[in-house]
């Protein structure tokens, strides 16, 4: 077993290395060819390659093909100097499985807030963050995922969770509650004693000296990245999803993300402005983006496909499931409001609703795809949760606009503060939310999307000339967004599956 030496550039700029030639990985294969040639500090590419048996205390380079995480892996430097994890193209990271009985938490790999990720991989050569079990017995959970920490606003209160945290700080789910878990607003900068200081004042109740929360914390870039078959349960609503994003500002980069398989959320962001584009979630086993304390990103171009599986058991939860406030009876700070344009969201045969929307959440979302499919149990393609929802409603907060919208909607109206009450069918179809938005039949549905549900080689792109191409929405005025998308969902029909090359949807 080889261990990792941190704080040096692994597997690089040594003489004795032979030529290293990533392969495109196939669809389920857990690791490169076993043909490459490397340095034996690499490891066997067919087996755990580097195993990282420490922390990532300084900038470091993985460039090897292989490596494995045997447990909990923190990215962490200074505030002054932060510690940033570079990881080739290509690059392959396993994960391994946890027990709980045991104590025992899986591979996963913390980007604290004194860290910074740089996985940047390519369409021919992403990089794949996957569990080190062999194909075949692979399955969701088997591994935590990667965590990003950032200090961008959060809207958490004081003390909550009973977790003795002060205002706009929190911890992060699934792991130990310590200064490297947490995320949100900072001491000053004279309180940085380095990475082992509680310098968020997180023990200190209300009292201590004000918080700074910084929206524009870059916690990396993930470009071309694929997460498989992470997520891992410690308990009742103590989980670690595929990717999870708390505090991060908008200098963070997402864009070309994959969450496969997972057992809990495939993104879910905690608070922050951090944005994503060009993201596929497919068979998540809860919510596939799920959102909360008050994160105001920006999306476009996202698939959604929730559940395809066979097994009457492998149920999954939301395709999207957003909170505006951490807690509502305490509700401080910004809620939830993210802004999305360019969505196909498919809620398959196991998945339970399309939207929930509750606790508050804003949603500002134009030309989409909002479905079911057919032989699913869907309870709602759009659910308002609770009058404080139903509010963001009346104050024009809430918006789904040039969508289009198939599937079984709620049966019973949803009341705001002020006596309001909104049947969420009538209201974005024929009311005051329809602008721009078509109802189709189940038979509409399968001519706009007729290969979208093949759980293996799905075919996202609408046929040329159909009813997605007759969208628009107005300019965005914003750089973010490409105003040249005026087509309903996150492909144009009358152009290419932009998830060719990179994505793959094993099953085991």
């Amino acid at each position: 077993m080889l261990v990792v030496l941190l704080g040096t550039s692994h597997c690089s700029d040594r003489p004795e290395r032979t030529a290293l030639r990533i392969q495109p990985m196939d669809a389920g294969g857990p690791s490169p060819s076993c043909a490459i040639a490397t340095t034996p500090s690499c490891g066997d590419p067919c087996a755990d390659g580097v195993v990282v048996n420490g922390d990532v205390t300084e900038n470091t380079v993985w460039d090897c093909p292989v490596y494995t995480l045997p447990g909990p892996v923190y990215v962490e430097g200074t505030r002054a100097a932060p510690a940033r994890l570079v990881i080739a193209p290509g690059t392959r990271i396993r994960g391994r499985r946890g027990d709980v009985e045991r104590g025992q938490l899986p591979g996963v790999l913390i980007v604290t807030r004194s860290g910074r990720l740089e996985a940047r991989g390519t369409s021919g050569a992403p990089i794949v963050f996957t569990s080190s079990e062999a194909p075949g017995a692979r399955q969701p959970g088997d591994w935590g995922g990667i965590v990003l920490l950032g200090s961008a606003p959060i809207n958490t209160p004081a003390d909550f969770e009973s977790s003795g945290n002060r205002a706009g700080v929190m911890f992060v789910e699934g792991l130990p509650r310590d200064e490297r878990t947490s995320y949100g607003a900072l001491e000053p900068e004279a309180a940085d004693a380095g990475a082992d200081a509680g310098d968020s004042g997180i023990d200190a109740g209300d009292a201590g000296p004000p918080l700074t929360a910084d929206p524009d914390h870059e916690c990396g870039h993930l470009r071309f990245v694929r997460i498989e078959f992470a997520g891992f349960e410690v308990g009742d609503n103590n989980e670690l999803n595929g990717l999870t994003v708390a505090g991060c500002g908008r200098a963070t980069e997402l864009d070309h993300i994959q969450v496969h398989l997972g057992s809990d959320d495939g993104i879910e962001f905690f608070g922050g402005n951090a944005d994503l584009t060009h993201a596929v979630l497919t068979d998540t086993r809860d919510d596939a983006l799920d959102w909360d304390q008050g994160w105001v990103g920006r999306v476009q171009f996202l698939a959604i496909r929730q559940n395809t599986a066979e097994d009457a058991e492998a149920s999954s939860d939301n395709a999207m499931e957003g909170d505006g406030f951490a807690d509502p009876e305490r509700a401080e700070g910004v809620g939830s409001a993210p802004v999305m344009r360019n969505v196909t969201v498919l809620s398959g045969r196991g998945s339970t609703r399309g939207l929930r929307l509750r606790e508050g959440t804003g949603l500002q979302l134009a030309s989409a795809i909002i479905a079911a499919d057919a032989s699913g149990a869907t309870a709602g393609l759009i659910e308002l949760g609770d009058a404080l929802t139903a509010d963001q409603l009346t104050l024009g907060r809430l918006r789904v606009n040039n969508t289009i919208l198939a599937g079984a909607w709620p049966l019973t109206a949803r009341e705001d503060s002020r006596g309001n009450r909104y049947l969420e069918a009538d209201y974005f179809t024929i009311g005051d939310g329809a602008a721009g938005n078509s109802s189709i039949d189940v038979a509409e549905l399968g001519a706009l999307l007729p290969g979208a549900f093949d759980p293996l080689a799905p075919h996202w792109v609408p046929p040329r000339g159909s009813l997605a191409s007759r969208g628009w929405a107005a300019p965005a005025q914003d750089r973010f967004f490409d105003d040249t998308a005026t087509y309903r969902g996150a492909f144009d029909p009358a152009g290419a599956d932009w998830t060719q090359g990179w994505t793959a949807y094993p099953q085991n």
